[in-house]
Protein backbone atom coordinates (compact mmCIF):
# COMPACT_ATOMS: atom_id res chain seq x y z
CA UNK A 1 0.00 0.00 0.00
CA UNK A 2 1.36 3.50 -1.00
CA UNK A 3 1.04 6.60 0.98
CA UNK A 4 1.18 10.21 0.08
CA UNK A 5 3.27 12.02 2.30
CA UNK A 6 3.42 15.42 3.19
CA UNK A 7 5.92 17.91 5.35
CA UNK A 8 7.01 21.36 5.46
CA UNK A 9 10.96 21.84 5.31
CA UNK A 10 13.40 23.86 4.99
CA UNK A 11 14.38 24.94 1.54
CA UNK A 12 18.02 24.57 2.31
CA UNK A 13 17.38 20.76 3.38
CA UNK A 14 15.34 20.44 0.22
CA UNK A 15 17.96 21.34 -2.39
CA UNK A 16 20.46 19.37 -0.35
CA UNK A 17 18.17 16.01 -0.08
CA UNK A 18 19.44 15.33 -3.82
CA UNK A 19 18.89 15.89 -7.01
CA UNK A 20 15.45 16.90 -9.08
CA UNK A 21 14.57 17.07 -12.80
CA UNK A 22 11.80 18.97 -14.08
CA UNK A 23 9.42 15.91 -15.99
CA UNK A 24 9.59 16.12 -20.45
CA UNK A 25 5.88 17.52 -20.37
CA UNK A 26 6.23 20.56 -17.89
CA UNK A 27 6.02 23.74 -19.71
CA UNK A 28 9.32 26.45 -19.71
CA UNK A 29 10.38 28.35 -17.36
CA UNK A 30 8.01 31.34 -17.44
CA UNK A 31 7.99 33.26 -14.69
CA UNK A 32 7.96 36.86 -15.49
CA UNK A 33 10.56 39.75 -14.36
CA UNK A 34 7.73 41.45 -12.14
CA UNK A 35 6.86 37.64 -10.11
CA UNK A 36 10.76 37.44 -9.78
CA UNK A 37 10.83 41.19 -8.11
CA UNK A 38 8.00 40.15 -6.02
CA UNK A 39 9.35 37.49 -4.04
CA UNK A 40 12.70 39.13 -3.60
CA UNK A 41 10.89 42.57 -2.48
CA UNK A 42 8.99 39.70 -0.26
CA UNK A 43 11.84 37.61 1.04
CA UNK A 44 13.60 41.10 1.63
CA UNK A 45 10.97 42.58 3.62
CA UNK A 46 10.54 39.29 5.62
CA UNK A 47 14.67 39.29 6.36
CA UNK A 48 14.44 43.45 7.64
CA UNK A 49 11.18 42.43 9.65
CA UNK A 50 13.32 39.48 11.24
CA UNK A 51 10.21 37.25 10.95
CA UNK A 52 10.58 33.23 12.08
CA UNK A 53 9.52 31.92 8.72
CA UNK A 54 8.89 32.90 4.95
CA UNK A 55 6.66 30.23 3.37
CA UNK A 56 6.71 29.66 0.03
CA UNK A 57 4.08 27.28 -0.79
CA UNK A 58 4.23 23.88 -1.88
CA UNK A 59 5.17 21.58 -4.48
CA UNK A 60 4.62 17.82 -5.71
CA UNK A 61 7.82 15.85 -5.93
CA UNK A 62 7.39 12.05 -7.17
CA UNK A 63 10.31 9.67 -6.51
CA UNK A 64 12.34 8.05 -9.09
CA UNK A 65 15.20 6.66 -7.48
CA UNK A 66 17.42 7.03 -4.81
CA UNK A 67 17.78 10.72 -3.80
CA UNK A 68 16.04 11.79 -7.21
CA UNK A 69 12.58 13.17 -7.91
CA UNK A 70 10.76 14.30 -10.64
CA UNK A 71 9.03 17.66 -9.79
CA UNK A 72 5.78 17.64 -10.89
CA UNK A 73 4.03 21.20 -9.51
CA UNK A 74 6.86 23.56 -8.49
CA UNK A 75 9.66 24.03 -10.95
CA UNK A 76 9.43 27.79 -11.19
CA UNK A 77 9.73 28.20 -7.58
CA UNK A 78 12.60 25.99 -7.43
CA UNK A 79 14.52 27.58 -10.52
CA UNK A 80 14.10 30.82 -9.66
CA UNK A 81 15.43 29.68 -6.04
CA UNK A 82 18.57 28.48 -7.54
CA UNK A 83 18.85 31.54 -9.24
CA UNK A 84 18.95 33.32 -5.78
CA UNK A 85 22.00 30.79 -5.13
CA UNK A 86 23.52 31.67 -8.05
CA UNK A 87 23.84 34.95 -8.32
CA UNK A 88 24.57 35.01 -3.86
CA UNK A 89 27.40 32.52 -4.79
CA UNK A 90 29.01 34.90 -7.07
CA UNK A 91 28.57 37.86 -4.78
CA UNK A 92 30.34 35.89 -1.85
CA UNK A 93 32.79 35.43 -4.46
CA UNK A 94 33.61 38.29 -5.01
CA UNK A 95 34.79 38.98 -1.88
CA UNK A 96 37.14 36.23 -1.47
CA UNK A 97 38.28 33.93 1.52
CA UNK A 98 36.18 35.86 4.20
CA UNK A 99 33.06 34.87 2.59
CA UNK A 100 34.47 31.25 0.94
CA UNK A 101 32.52 28.79 3.19
CA UNK A 102 29.13 30.93 2.04
CA UNK A 103 30.43 30.19 -1.11
CA UNK A 104 30.50 26.69 -1.09
CA UNK A 105 27.45 26.84 0.52
CA UNK A 106 25.77 28.32 -2.20
CA UNK A 107 27.78 26.12 -4.81
CA UNK A 108 26.14 22.79 -2.71
CA UNK A 109 22.86 24.09 -3.27
CA UNK A 110 23.30 24.16 -7.32
CA UNK A 111 25.52 21.38 -8.05
CA UNK A 112 25.01 17.32 -6.60
CA UNK A 113 28.42 17.04 -4.48
CA UNK A 114 29.21 14.27 -2.21
CA UNK A 115 29.06 15.87 1.81
CA UNK A 116 32.55 14.78 1.86
CA UNK A 117 33.62 17.04 -1.32
CA UNK A 118 34.15 20.46 -2.33
CA UNK A 119 33.00 22.06 -4.91
CA UNK A 120 35.82 23.89 -6.75
CA UNK A 121 34.69 27.61 -7.54
CA UNK A 122 36.58 27.98 -9.95
CA UNK A 123 35.50 24.79 -12.56
CA UNK A 124 32.14 23.35 -11.99
CA UNK A 125 31.86 21.50 -15.22
CA UNK A 126 32.56 17.75 -13.41
CA UNK A 127 29.40 18.72 -11.32
CA UNK A 128 26.00 17.24 -11.85
CA UNK A 129 23.13 19.87 -11.20
CA UNK A 130 20.83 19.78 -8.60
CA UNK A 131 18.12 20.72 -11.03
CA UNK A 132 17.39 19.91 -14.19
CA UNK A 133 15.53 22.25 -16.10
CA UNK A 134 13.33 21.62 -19.06
CA UNK A 135 15.09 20.74 -22.38
CA UNK A 136 14.91 23.96 -24.02
CA UNK A 137 16.02 25.65 -20.95
CA UNK A 138 18.79 23.37 -20.02
CA UNK A 139 21.89 25.17 -21.32
CA UNK A 140 20.61 28.84 -20.33
CA UNK A 141 20.12 27.70 -16.49
CA UNK A 142 24.05 25.47 -16.44
CA UNK A 143 25.31 28.76 -17.97
CA UNK A 144 23.82 31.04 -15.10
CA UNK A 145 25.09 28.59 -12.29
CA UNK A 146 28.42 27.72 -13.80
CA UNK A 147 29.12 31.91 -13.50
CA UNK A 148 29.32 32.02 -17.54
CA UNK A 149 28.21 34.59 -19.64
CA UNK A 150 24.48 34.00 -21.47
CA UNK A 151 22.47 35.99 -24.48
CA UNK A 152 19.73 38.47 -23.65
CA UNK A 153 16.99 36.70 -24.95
CA UNK A 154 14.32 34.80 -23.00
CA UNK A 155 12.60 34.44 -19.58
CA UNK A 156 15.02 33.18 -17.65
CA UNK A 157 17.71 35.45 -18.60
CA UNK A 158 15.41 38.40 -17.95
CA UNK A 159 14.75 36.72 -14.44
CA UNK A 160 18.41 36.07 -13.81
CA UNK A 161 19.35 39.88 -14.57
CA UNK A 162 16.45 41.11 -11.82
CA UNK A 163 18.47 38.89 -9.28
CA UNK A 164 21.88 39.69 -10.29
CA UNK A 165 20.71 43.12 -9.90
CA UNK A 166 19.26 42.79 -7.07
CA UNK A 167 21.36 41.38 -5.25
CA UNK A 168 24.28 43.16 -6.40
CA UNK A 169 22.40 46.55 -4.73
CA UNK A 170 22.99 45.35 -1.71
CA UNK A 171 25.83 45.79 0.93
CA UNK A 172 27.91 42.79 2.34
CA UNK A 173 25.76 42.72 5.89
CA UNK A 174 22.81 42.98 3.93
CA UNK A 175 23.47 40.30 1.86
CA UNK A 176 24.82 38.20 4.29
CA UNK A 177 22.01 38.26 6.55
CA UNK A 178 19.59 37.59 3.21
CA UNK A 179 22.07 34.17 2.14
CA UNK A 180 21.10 33.11 5.77
CA UNK A 181 17.54 33.96 6.26
CA UNK A 182 17.11 31.69 2.74
CA UNK A 183 19.03 28.82 4.12
CA UNK A 184 17.55 28.71 7.53
CA UNK A 185 13.98 30.07 7.72
CA UNK A 186 12.48 29.77 4.13
CA UNK A 187 10.32 26.87 4.36
CA UNK A 188 8.25 24.86 1.66
CA UNK A 189 5.46 21.97 1.82
CA UNK A 190 6.80 19.10 -0.22
CA UNK A 191 4.19 16.42 -1.18
CA UNK A 192 6.23 13.54 -1.71
CA UNK A 193 4.47 11.19 -3.92
CA UNK A 194 5.70 7.39 -3.96
CA UNK A 195 6.22 6.20 -7.96
CA UNK A 196 3.26 3.89 -8.29
CA UNK A 197 0.65 7.02 -8.06
CA UNK A 198 -1.38 8.83 -10.86
CA UNK A 199 0.93 11.69 -10.50
CA UNK A 200 -2.19 13.57 -13.21
CA UNK A 201 -4.78 13.17 -10.13
CA UNK A 202 -2.54 14.08 -7.34
CA UNK A 203 -2.06 17.43 -9.58
CA UNK A 204 -5.07 18.04 -10.19
CA UNK A 205 -6.19 17.23 -6.65
CA UNK A 206 -3.10 19.54 -5.13
CA UNK A 207 -4.56 22.35 -7.37
CA UNK A 208 -8.21 21.59 -6.82
CA UNK A 209 -8.01 22.85 -2.88
CA UNK A 210 -8.65 26.03 -1.96
CA UNK A 211 -7.25 28.18 -5.11
CA UNK A 212 -8.53 28.84 -8.32
CA UNK A 213 -7.77 25.93 -11.36
CA UNK A 214 -5.85 27.01 -13.97
CA UNK A 215 -7.75 25.14 -16.73
CA UNK A 216 -4.87 25.54 -19.29
CA UNK A 217 -2.15 24.05 -17.44
CA UNK A 218 -4.55 20.98 -16.26
CA UNK A 219 -5.07 20.49 -19.92
CA UNK A 220 -1.91 20.33 -20.78
CA UNK A 221 -1.07 18.01 -18.42
CA UNK A 222 -4.07 16.04 -19.10
CA UNK A 223 -2.91 15.76 -22.48
CA UNK A 224 0.43 14.89 -21.95
CA UNK A 225 -0.87 11.74 -19.55
CA UNK A 226 -1.22 10.01 -22.22
CA UNK A 227 2.02 9.82 -23.35
CA UNK A 228 3.46 9.14 -19.88
CA UNK A 229 4.37 5.63 -20.62
CA UNK A 230 5.94 5.68 -24.20
CA UNK A 231 9.34 5.08 -25.36
CA UNK A 232 8.42 7.24 -28.03
CA UNK A 233 10.79 10.14 -26.81
CA UNK A 234 10.76 12.10 -30.14
CA UNK A 235 7.33 12.32 -30.23
CA UNK A 236 7.31 13.17 -26.96
CA UNK A 237 9.13 15.73 -27.40
CA UNK A 238 7.09 16.96 -30.38
CA UNK A 239 3.92 17.33 -28.79
CA UNK A 240 6.06 19.55 -25.85
CA UNK A 241 6.62 21.37 -28.26
CA UNK A 242 3.59 22.18 -30.15
CA UNK A 243 1.68 22.83 -26.66
CA UNK A 244 3.88 25.42 -25.32
CA UNK A 245 4.19 27.20 -29.05
CA UNK A 246 0.31 27.36 -28.71
CA UNK A 247 0.87 29.01 -25.60
CA UNK A 248 4.13 31.13 -26.43
CA UNK A 249 1.95 32.17 -29.98
CA UNK A 250 -0.79 33.72 -28.12
CA UNK A 251 1.39 36.12 -26.20
CA UNK A 252 -0.84 35.54 -22.85
CA UNK A 253 -1.86 33.07 -20.58
CA UNK A 254 -4.89 34.36 -20.09
CA UNK A 255 -5.17 34.35 -24.22
CA UNK A 256 -3.80 30.77 -24.56
CA UNK A 257 -6.79 29.94 -22.59
CA UNK A 258 -9.61 31.17 -24.76
CA UNK A 259 -7.80 30.29 -27.43
CA UNK A 260 -8.07 26.76 -26.35
CA UNK A 261 -11.30 27.12 -24.80
CA UNK A 262 -12.71 28.30 -28.65
CA UNK A 263 -10.92 25.70 -30.68
CA UNK A 264 -12.03 22.82 -28.29
CA UNK A 265 -15.78 23.86 -28.49
CA UNK A 266 -15.29 23.76 -32.10
CA UNK A 267 -13.97 20.02 -31.68
CA UNK A 268 -16.11 18.57 -29.17
CA UNK A 269 -19.28 21.53 -28.99
CA UNK A 270 -20.17 23.03 -25.89
CA UNK A 271 -18.07 23.04 -22.86
CA UNK A 272 -19.26 25.24 -19.87
CA UNK A 273 -17.17 27.88 -18.68
CA UNK A 274 -17.15 27.15 -14.61
CA UNK A 275 -15.96 23.34 -15.51
CA UNK A 276 -14.25 23.74 -18.85
CA UNK A 277 -11.34 21.43 -17.47
CA UNK A 278 -13.53 18.72 -16.51
CA UNK A 279 -15.86 18.84 -19.57
CA UNK A 280 -12.60 18.50 -21.82
CA UNK A 281 -10.72 16.04 -19.84
CA UNK A 282 -14.32 13.66 -20.21
CA UNK A 283 -14.08 14.31 -23.91
CA UNK A 284 -10.66 13.37 -24.69
CA UNK A 285 -10.87 10.66 -22.45
CA UNK A 286 -13.54 9.88 -24.57
CA UNK A 287 -11.73 10.25 -28.08
CA UNK A 288 -8.54 8.43 -26.08
CA UNK A 289 -10.67 5.03 -25.30
CA UNK A 290 -11.30 4.61 -29.23
CA UNK A 291 -9.43 2.72 -31.77
CA UNK A 292 -6.11 4.44 -32.16
CA UNK A 293 -7.12 6.65 -29.32
CA UNK A 294 -3.55 8.14 -28.60
CA UNK A 295 -2.75 8.67 -32.24
CA UNK A 296 -5.83 10.91 -32.16
CA UNK A 297 -4.92 12.99 -29.06
CA UNK A 298 -1.11 13.33 -30.71
CA UNK A 299 -3.20 14.49 -33.70
CA UNK A 300 -5.84 16.87 -31.60
CA UNK A 301 -2.29 18.02 -29.97
CA UNK A 302 -0.65 19.05 -33.00
CA UNK A 303 -4.08 20.65 -34.60
CA UNK A 304 -3.93 22.60 -31.55
CA UNK A 305 -0.62 24.65 -32.16
CA UNK A 306 -1.59 24.63 -35.86
CA UNK A 307 0.29 27.92 -36.85
CA UNK A 308 -2.69 28.65 -39.07
CA UNK A 309 -5.54 28.61 -36.43
CA UNK A 310 -2.95 30.37 -34.15
CA UNK A 311 -3.12 33.24 -37.06
CA UNK A 312 -6.71 33.36 -37.74
CA UNK A 313 -7.50 33.50 -33.67
CA UNK A 314 -5.28 36.15 -33.52
CA UNK A 315 -6.39 38.00 -36.25
CA UNK A 316 -10.60 37.10 -34.85
CA UNK A 317 -9.99 38.67 -31.54
CA UNK A 318 -6.66 41.75 -32.63
CA UNK A 319 -7.58 45.11 -33.23
CA UNK A 320 -5.50 45.08 -36.39
CA UNK A 321 -6.55 41.62 -38.19
CA UNK A 322 -4.09 40.28 -40.07
CA UNK A 323 -4.29 42.15 -43.76
CA UNK A 324 -3.00 39.06 -45.89
CA UNK A 325 -5.85 36.94 -44.28
CA UNK A 326 -8.71 39.69 -44.36
CA UNK A 327 -7.71 40.89 -48.48
CA UNK A 328 -7.38 36.66 -49.00
CA UNK A 329 -10.69 36.53 -47.73
CA UNK A 330 -12.05 39.62 -49.51
CA UNK A 331 -11.39 38.58 -52.93
CA UNK A 332 -12.18 34.77 -52.52
CA UNK A 333 -15.75 35.69 -51.69
CA UNK A 334 -16.20 38.68 -53.88
CA UNK A 335 -16.31 40.99 -51.24
CA UNK A 336 -13.54 43.79 -51.73
CA UNK A 337 -14.87 47.26 -52.13
CA UNK A 338 -17.87 46.69 -49.99
CA UNK A 339 -19.09 48.76 -47.62
CA UNK A 340 -19.42 46.23 -44.94
CA UNK A 341 -17.40 43.09 -44.99
CA UNK A 342 -15.14 40.76 -42.98
CA UNK A 343 -13.45 43.65 -41.15
CA UNK A 344 -16.78 45.24 -39.98
CA UNK A 345 -17.87 41.83 -39.12
CA UNK A 346 -14.97 40.98 -36.77
CA UNK A 347 -14.68 44.90 -35.46
CA UNK A 348 -18.55 44.12 -34.51
CA UNK A 349 -18.06 40.93 -33.02
CA UNK A 350 -15.01 41.01 -31.33
CA UNK A 351 -16.39 42.10 -27.63
CA UNK A 352 -18.81 39.07 -27.80
CA UNK A 353 -16.92 35.92 -26.91
CA UNK A 354 -19.43 34.01 -26.92
CA UNK A 355 -19.03 34.05 -31.27
CA UNK A 356 -15.61 32.90 -30.88
CA UNK A 357 -16.07 28.65 -31.78
CA UNK A 358 -18.67 29.46 -34.44
CA UNK A 359 -16.68 32.24 -35.95
CA UNK A 360 -13.13 30.60 -35.71
CA UNK A 361 -14.81 27.46 -37.25
CA UNK A 362 -16.44 28.72 -40.08
CA UNK A 363 -12.88 30.52 -41.04
CA UNK A 364 -10.78 27.65 -40.36
CA UNK A 365 -12.76 26.26 -43.04
CA UNK A 366 -11.77 29.00 -45.47
CA UNK A 367 -8.21 28.69 -44.02
CA UNK A 368 -8.27 25.11 -44.82
CA UNK A 369 -9.47 24.75 -47.89
CA UNK A 370 -8.04 23.28 -50.84
CA UNK A 371 -7.64 25.96 -54.32
CA UNK A 372 -10.58 24.26 -55.40
CA UNK A 373 -12.94 25.02 -52.82
CA UNK A 374 -11.69 28.33 -51.45
CA UNK A 375 -13.87 30.59 -53.26
CA UNK A 376 -17.38 28.85 -52.76
CA UNK A 377 -16.46 28.65 -48.68
CA UNK A 378 -14.77 31.98 -48.82
CA UNK A 379 -18.88 33.05 -50.25
CA UNK A 380 -20.67 30.93 -47.88
CA UNK A 381 -18.24 31.96 -44.52
CA UNK A 382 -18.48 35.57 -45.59
CA UNK A 383 -22.81 35.55 -46.05
CA UNK A 384 -23.23 33.22 -42.49
CA UNK A 385 -20.77 36.00 -40.43
CA UNK A 386 -22.91 38.77 -41.50
CA UNK A 387 -25.95 37.08 -40.29
CA UNK A 388 -23.83 36.01 -37.05
CA UNK A 389 -22.92 39.83 -37.17
CA UNK A 390 -26.15 41.28 -37.97
CA UNK A 391 -27.89 38.88 -35.46
CA UNK A 392 -25.59 39.73 -32.56
CA UNK A 393 -25.74 44.11 -33.24
CA UNK A 394 -29.52 43.52 -33.59
CA UNK A 395 -29.89 42.11 -30.14
CA UNK A 396 -26.81 44.25 -28.29
CA UNK A 397 -28.87 47.89 -29.97
CA UNK A 398 -32.32 46.60 -28.73
CA UNK A 399 -32.31 44.75 -25.26
CA UNK A 400 -31.20 46.53 -22.28
CA UNK A 401 -28.41 44.06 -21.88
CA UNK A 402 -26.80 40.80 -24.00
CA UNK A 403 -26.64 37.90 -22.32
CA UNK A 404 -23.96 35.84 -24.25
CA UNK A 405 -25.42 32.58 -21.58
CA UNK A 406 -28.69 32.73 -24.31
CA UNK A 407 -26.62 31.76 -26.96
CA UNK A 408 -23.28 30.04 -26.20
CA UNK A 409 -24.25 26.20 -26.22
CA UNK A 410 -26.50 26.70 -29.77
CA UNK A 411 -23.44 28.38 -30.86
CA UNK A 412 -20.66 26.17 -29.67
CA UNK A 413 -22.83 23.04 -31.12
CA UNK A 414 -23.25 24.82 -34.13
CA UNK A 415 -19.22 24.84 -34.08
CA UNK A 416 -19.00 21.59 -34.15
CA UNK A 417 -21.02 20.74 -36.67
CA UNK A 418 -19.67 23.13 -39.36
CA UNK A 419 -16.20 22.14 -38.71
CA UNK A 420 -18.10 18.07 -38.72
CA UNK A 421 -19.65 18.61 -41.93
CA UNK A 422 -18.10 18.31 -45.27
CA UNK A 423 -20.89 20.28 -47.12
CA UNK A 424 -21.30 24.12 -47.46
CA UNK A 425 -24.91 23.40 -46.05
CA UNK A 426 -23.33 23.13 -42.51
CA UNK A 427 -22.06 26.57 -42.81
CA UNK A 428 -25.69 28.62 -43.16
CA UNK A 429 -26.54 29.85 -39.96
CA UNK A 430 -30.28 31.31 -40.55
CA UNK A 431 -31.86 27.91 -38.88
CA UNK A 432 -29.69 28.45 -35.93
CA UNK A 433 -30.43 32.18 -35.66
CA UNK A 434 -34.02 31.57 -35.37
CA UNK A 435 -34.25 28.99 -32.66
CA UNK A 436 -32.14 31.05 -30.99
CA UNK A 437 -34.46 34.50 -31.56
CA UNK A 438 -36.52 34.74 -28.48
CA UNK A 439 -36.31 38.70 -29.25
CA UNK A 440 -37.76 38.34 -32.66
CA UNK A 441 -34.76 40.59 -33.51
CA UNK A 442 -35.08 39.14 -37.14
CA UNK A 443 -38.36 40.35 -38.06
CA UNK A 444 -38.04 44.11 -39.34
CA UNK A 445 -40.70 44.98 -38.11
CA UNK A 446 -40.46 43.84 -34.22
CA UNK A 447 -37.04 45.15 -35.02
CA UNK A 448 -37.64 48.60 -35.29
CA UNK A 449 -40.74 48.83 -32.41
CA UNK A 450 -38.10 47.21 -30.25
CA UNK A 451 -35.49 50.23 -31.44
CA UNK A 452 -38.46 52.96 -30.71
CA UNK A 453 -38.32 52.02 -27.03
CA UNK A 454 -34.56 51.29 -26.11
CA UNK A 455 -32.51 53.59 -24.08
CA UNK A 456 -28.51 53.12 -25.31
CA UNK A 457 -26.97 53.06 -21.64
CA UNK A 458 -23.77 51.64 -23.15
CA UNK A 459 -22.29 54.73 -25.00
CA UNK A 460 -19.63 52.24 -27.04
CA UNK A 461 -22.64 50.21 -28.42
CA UNK A 462 -24.53 53.60 -29.15
CA UNK A 463 -21.45 55.01 -30.63
CA UNK A 464 -21.28 52.00 -32.95
CA UNK A 465 -24.63 52.22 -34.23
CA UNK A 466 -24.28 55.91 -35.16
CA UNK A 467 -20.83 55.29 -36.41
CA UNK A 468 -22.08 52.04 -39.19
CA UNK A 469 -25.23 53.91 -39.97
CA UNK A 470 -22.61 57.57 -41.03
CA UNK A 471 -20.37 55.23 -42.44
CA UNK A 472 -23.02 53.80 -44.78
CA UNK A 473 -24.38 57.32 -46.07
CA UNK A 474 -21.44 59.55 -46.14
CA UNK A 475 -19.21 58.99 -48.90
CA UNK A 476 -16.24 60.37 -47.61
CA UNK A 477 -16.82 58.12 -44.02
CA UNK A 478 -13.65 56.09 -44.72
CA UNK A 479 -11.49 59.16 -43.47
CA UNK A 480 -13.29 58.59 -40.10
CA UNK A 481 -12.44 56.66 -37.10
CA UNK A 482 -14.97 54.92 -34.44
CA UNK A 483 -12.11 55.59 -32.01
CA UNK A 484 -11.62 59.12 -32.87
CA UNK A 485 -15.32 60.50 -32.29
CA UNK A 486 -17.29 61.04 -29.20
CA UNK A 487 -21.00 60.23 -28.40
CA UNK A 488 -23.27 63.43 -28.14
CA UNK A 489 -26.57 64.02 -26.44
CA UNK A 490 -27.99 66.38 -28.37
CA UNK A 491 -30.56 67.11 -24.72
CA UNK A 492 -27.97 67.47 -22.76
CA UNK A 493 -27.73 64.45 -20.26
CA UNK A 494 -27.16 66.75 -17.49
CA UNK A 495 -30.24 68.40 -15.51
CA UNK A 496 -28.76 71.59 -15.16
CA UNK A 497 -29.10 72.20 -18.71
CA UNK A 498 -32.70 71.63 -19.05
CA UNK A 499 -34.51 75.00 -17.77
CA UNK A 500 -33.51 76.27 -21.37
CA UNK A 501 -34.74 73.46 -23.55
CA UNK A 502 -38.17 74.83 -24.31
CA UNK A 503 -39.24 71.91 -26.49
CA UNK A 504 -39.64 69.33 -23.48
CA UNK A 505 -41.68 71.77 -21.04
CA UNK A 506 -44.64 70.12 -21.13
CA UNK A 507 -42.91 66.31 -20.25
CA UNK A 508 -41.95 66.77 -16.84
CA UNK A 509 -39.66 68.06 -14.66
CA UNK A 510 -37.19 64.47 -15.21
CA UNK A 511 -36.14 64.01 -19.21
CA UNK A 512 -33.47 61.22 -18.74
CA UNK A 513 -35.75 58.76 -20.61
CA UNK A 514 -35.17 60.89 -23.49
CA UNK A 515 -31.90 61.73 -23.25
CA UNK A 516 -30.81 58.05 -23.35
CA UNK A 517 -32.79 57.60 -26.68
CA UNK A 518 -31.20 56.73 -30.21
CA UNK A 519 -32.79 59.81 -31.93
CA UNK A 520 -31.55 62.26 -29.39
CA UNK A 521 -27.35 60.71 -29.89
CA UNK A 522 -25.32 61.78 -32.21
CA UNK A 523 -21.61 61.71 -33.15
CA UNK A 524 -18.68 64.49 -33.04
CA UNK A 525 -15.15 64.84 -33.11
CA UNK A 526 -12.88 64.94 -29.91
CA UNK A 527 -12.49 68.58 -29.46
CA UNK A 528 -15.91 69.35 -31.09
CA UNK A 529 -17.73 68.31 -28.23
CA UNK A 530 -17.96 71.08 -25.60
CA UNK A 531 -19.07 70.69 -22.08
CA UNK A 532 -20.40 73.45 -19.67
CA UNK A 533 -23.30 75.20 -19.76
CA UNK A 534 -23.12 77.77 -22.96
CA UNK A 535 -22.52 74.74 -25.24
CA UNK A 536 -25.66 72.78 -23.80
CA UNK A 537 -27.97 76.03 -22.82
CA UNK A 538 -30.06 74.92 -25.75
CA UNK A 539 -30.70 73.60 -29.00
CA UNK A 540 -30.35 76.41 -30.99
CA UNK A 541 -26.36 77.01 -28.84
CA UNK A 542 -25.27 73.63 -30.43
CA UNK A 543 -26.44 74.04 -34.06
CA UNK A 544 -23.37 76.00 -35.00
CA UNK A 545 -21.14 73.37 -33.71
CA UNK A 546 -23.33 70.75 -35.52
CA UNK A 547 -23.43 72.43 -38.98
CA UNK A 548 -19.26 72.13 -38.96
CA UNK A 549 -19.60 68.49 -37.88
CA UNK A 550 -17.06 65.95 -39.87
CA UNK A 551 -20.70 63.66 -39.44
CA UNK A 552 -23.51 63.93 -42.07
CA UNK A 553 -25.93 62.32 -39.51
CA UNK A 554 -25.19 65.20 -37.50
CA UNK A 555 -25.07 68.36 -39.86
CA UNK A 556 -28.37 67.36 -40.58
CA UNK A 557 -29.89 68.14 -37.42
CA UNK A 558 -28.41 71.73 -37.63
CA UNK A 559 -31.36 72.15 -40.76
CA UNK A 560 -33.61 72.08 -37.79
CA UNK A 561 -35.08 74.88 -35.89
CA UNK A 562 -36.32 73.49 -32.52
CA UNK A 563 -35.48 69.95 -30.81
CA UNK A 564 -38.84 68.36 -29.58
CA UNK A 565 -39.95 64.69 -28.09
CA UNK A 566 -41.87 64.44 -31.60
CA UNK A 567 -37.96 64.81 -33.62
CA UNK A 568 -36.52 62.21 -31.12
CA UNK A 569 -39.31 59.66 -32.14
CA UNK A 570 -39.03 60.18 -35.79
CA UNK A 571 -35.42 60.54 -35.58
CA UNK A 572 -35.11 57.04 -33.50
CA UNK A 573 -37.54 55.49 -36.15
CA UNK A 574 -35.24 56.82 -38.96
CA UNK A 575 -32.28 55.48 -37.32
CA UNK A 576 -33.83 52.01 -36.54
CA UNK A 577 -34.69 51.83 -40.29
CA UNK A 578 -31.35 52.54 -41.66
CA UNK A 579 -29.75 50.01 -39.15
CA UNK A 580 -32.05 46.98 -40.45
CA UNK A 581 -30.72 47.91 -43.90
CA UNK A 582 -27.40 47.72 -42.37
CA UNK A 583 -27.38 44.99 -40.35
CA UNK A 584 -29.30 42.42 -42.45
CA UNK A 585 -29.79 38.77 -43.32
CA UNK A 586 -29.09 36.62 -46.26
CA UNK A 587 -32.21 35.78 -48.36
Amino acid sequence: MTQIRSKVRLVSKLFLQGRFAVPWHQRYYDWTEELVEELLVDLKEAVNEDRASYFLGSIMLIARGENEWEINDGQQRLITLSLIFAALGRRFGVWGKPEAPREIQCLRHLFAVEQHDLPDPADTTRNEPRIRPPRKDRLQFMQIIRGNDIGTNGKMTAAWNRIDLFVNAMNRPDVVQFFEFLTRKVEIAVLDVPPGEDANAVFEALNGRGKQLDDLDLIRNHLYSYFSASDDHVRRGTIHDALERAVIRNRTSQRAQEYFRCFLQRRYGYLQKARFYRETRTRVRAEASGPNGVARVYELINALADPAGIELFRTMTATNPSPDLVSGFQRASGTSGRKRSLPDFLSELRTYRVVYPLLFALLYRYVTAGDAAKRAIARAAHSAIRDMASFVMRVAFSTAKFEPSRYEAAFANHAREVADAKSIESMRLRSLLMDCDEDGVMNNVRFLARMQGVQMKDERRAKRYLFAINANEQADASALSLQGCTLEHVLPKSKEHWADWTGFRDIGVDLTDWTLRPGNLTLMGRGDNHPGKRFNSSFDAKRAAFRESSFSITRRLAELEEWTPQMIQDRSTELAKAAARIWCFSN
